[in-house]
């Protein structure tokens, strides 16, 4: 009797650990009955169905603390599919929130249940018969059968999600599918009183509605009806469909009721068309036909119809790599695996990088370049992937050119990039990856300006002066890739320090890898507009120009910007730099000229007019001066000049400028000056070849240091 009384004690301790065990192990969300049928259709469209049913296995805190405002347990079921070949998830219903119930749509990829309060405890909390359908339109998946993981889960109204929550091995066969383009060859529009207007664009929507059920809201695609101009849109071989013209659509569903514009076949508008009310119809499409007539008693549309079989595209291994570097420059790298397979002669096809910043709004992304894989990119972007060839793809956007195109990404991070996989230039879409990710663009400082350049002595076209070799470098991307439009501003360095920008400005390009620009932006400065990634600006200034000699090194500032018309320029180099003198200074003089006591012989045979030269270059001119004036004091002109050049003093006369004639000249070797001197000019000693009948007498004063 004791044996027995010990072996129930065991039962009964075994029993009860394993019966706590089993309930505490029980899921708190219990997926049962499921059937799932890949072959399903709904009002004409093919795709997957499920029905489930679900029991919440909550404590009655649990359950409580999960009620929404209302007092009620909403619970959001969702399927996703996983490819078990590529272990990718190429479909998540919560993508598609908007396709539910509610939105009276043929789609339901998400379904709401109030999960209520059962009438006694033996019947529990569940949901029974809930639906999910799927249809194949909407399924990144190739045709043909695919091994598939298909997994449901579930979002509370509060509280966290209940991600994959159930799990089943299924296999999918998707039907062929094939890009449907309709292109408008003819729009009439008839009034009220029978008179008939031909149109270029009927500026309202023109929508593809799948299945048959007009009650239905939702759409494939929509666009403007537009002469000559194809609309496109994917199409699952079976599918019924429905072409609708209505007046407004929003996420796919009919927003509102705002007339658009009618144009004429000269593209204005028509404003005279009195029953605009009636451009509003919807017909069944047969995808079969090669012409399309849409009538209605106000409008019709003659369209022709095409057809491409959609390529077979596979794009894996997606990812975006904020952080990256290519030839010396920082960006950010996308990269992709693809596998294209088509008949010859079909339309090329396009991957489109996509991203999206927090705030919701979407953009194409531009300003890439393919650094490896055989693809190629168009002026919007596209990726062109060759077909039949297997292979990677990585495209590199270097930081100065994503904010070239894209501006207001510094303000807005990208924060998840898509692929969207289509044929060029159409909108069907074929296959779509996506992935969450950042990305932070810095200030670009790729740019580099030596911090101290040099002025020193040269000869340029026989003129003695000095010159400044700004030398300049960036990586060769830049130049690759934006040829005319790398732009160097020498300014000021500061309100206070104005004589390196000032003296800058003043001097002579004088190398050919540089071109002088117009730049709005530097107006105190000067601007350069270069060609070559690595060179230099060389600018030249005679002595005679110099207005005054530095022995501190003089600052000035500089920035490097990337420019495009109609976009904030882009800045990828600043900084701060200074010019360091290195002139023979013993060999400068600063010379101050005048000439005074001008008299003449004959006063009434024309003006006159000075001229002050160096060996190579006039230095100042007057205008016509009356020569029946005694003049005792013109002018003095001040400047520096090299001891190797020389002083010409010049006197022309004549009726205007223009015919002027020598009639006194005195020059001398600048060595050959003296400290300061007065010299009174003998007319009979004039050079050679020189006019002085009418000469008198001239005082020429000069002082050097």
């Amino acid at each position: 009797m004791r044996y027995i009384n010990l072996f129930l004690l065991v039962f009964l301790f075994i029993h009860t650990a394993f019966g706590q065990g089993a309930t505490a192990t029980k899921p708190k969300l219990d997926i049962y009955k499921i059937t799932v049928n890949d072959k399903a259709q709904k009002e004409g469209i093919q795709g997957i169905s499920l029905f489930f049913s679900c029991e919440y296995n909550f404590s009655a805190a649990e359950y409580t603390g999960m009620k929404n405002g209302e007092g009620k347990n909403l619970f959001t079921f969702y399927a996703s599919l996983v490819n078990k070949g590529t272990n990718e998830t190429f479909y998540n219903g919560l993508n598609y929130k908007q396709y539910n119930k509610a939105s009276n749509t043929v789609a339901m990829h998400v379904s709401e249940e109030h999960a209520y309060d059962p009438q006694n405890k033996a019947q529990g909390r569940r949901n029974t018969g809930i639906e999910l359908f799927i249809p194949y339109y909407h399924l990144d998946l190739p045709e043909g059968t695919t091994p598939i993981k298909l997994y449901i889960g579930a979002i509370p109204g509060k509280g966290n999600p209940f991600d994959r929550v159930y799990n089943q091995d299924i296999t999918l066969t998707k039907p062929a599918a094939s890009f449907i383009s309709i292109t408008p060859k003819q729009i009439t529009i008839t009034d009220k009183a029978g008179k008939k207007y031909e149109a270029q664009s009927l500026e309202q929507d023109f929508a593809v509605a799948p299945g048959s059920n007009k009650a239905k809201k939702d759409i494939n695609a929509s666009g403007n009806v537009v002469l000559n101009t194809p609309f496109s849109f994917l199409y699952v071989e079976g599918d019924a469909l429905r072409l609708k013209v209505q007046k407004s659509t929003s996420k796919g569903l009919v927003a509102t009721k705002k007339v658009r514009a009618l144009r004429a076949a000269g593209g204005q508008v028509i404003t005279n068309f009195d029953n605009k009310t009636a451009l509003e119809g919807e017909w069944t499409l047969d995808p079969k036909q090669k012409t399309l007539t849409l009538k209605n008693e106000a409008l019709q549309i003659v369209a022709d119809i095409s057809r491409t079989k959609v390529p077979a595209v596979r794009i894996t291994d997606f990812a975006v790599n904020p952080h990256a570097t290519h030839e010396g420059v920082a960006g950010a790298m996308l990269t992709f695996a693809y596998n294209a397979q088509a008949a010859p002669n079909t339309p090329a096809v396009a991957a489109v990088p996509v991203y999206t910043t927090a705030t919701g709004s979407a953009n194409f992304l531009n300003g890439g370049l393919v650094v490896s894989g055989k693809a190629e990119i168009d002026s919007a972007g596209a990726v062109i992937l060759p077909y039949n060839t297997p292979g990677k793809v990585s495209v590199f956007y270097p930081s100065f050119n994503l904010l070239l195109h894209h501006p207001e990404i510094r303000q807005e991070n990208p924060s998840e990039f898509a692929l969207q996989v289509k044929l060029h230039n159409s909108e069907g879409l074929i296959t779509q990856k996506q992935i969450k990710q950042n990305l932070p663009v810095s200030v670009v400082q790729d740019a580099k300006i030596a911090a101290v350049v040099k002025a020193v002595d040269t000869v340029y076209n026989n003129s003695r002066g000095l010159v400044v070799h700004i030398p300049y470098q960036l990586p060769k991307l830049y130049t690759d890739m934006l040829p005319n439009s790398l732009i160097i501003q020498l300014a000021e360095a500061s309100a206070k320090e104005t004589r390196g920008a000032d003296l800058l400005k003043n001097m002579t390009l004088i190398n050919k890898n540089v071109e002088k620009a117009a730049d709005a932006g530097n107006k105190k400065g000067v601007s350069f507009q270069i060609s070559k990634p690595v060179s230099s600006i060389d600018l030249f200034m005679p002595y005679t120009d110099l207005n005054r000699q530095e022995k501190a090194p003089v600052a000035f500032a500089v920035k490097t910007l990337v420019v495009k018309e109609g976009t904030p320029p882009v800045e990828v180099g600043t900084s701060n730099s200074a010019i360091r003198f290195e002139l023979d200074n013993k060999k400068l003089r600063f010379v101050t000229l005048g000439i005074s006591n001008i008299r003449l012989k004959k006063a009434d045979t024309g003006d006159i007019m000075w001229r002050i030269s160096s060996a190579d270059r006039v230095l100042y001119q007057s205008a016509m001066i009356p020569a029946n004036k005694n003049i005792d004091n013109l002018y003095t002109h001040t400047y520096y000049i090299h001891e190797d050049d020389k002083v010409i003093v010049e006197m022309l006369k004549g009726k205007s400028a223009a015919d002027a004639k020598v009639a006194m000249k005195w020059e001398k070797p600048v060595k050959e000056l003296t400290g300061s001197e007065v010299l009174e000019l003998d007319p009979g000693k004039l050079p050679n070849n020189t006019d002085d009948g009418d000469t008198k007498t001239v005082t020429i004063m000069y002082s050097i240091q």
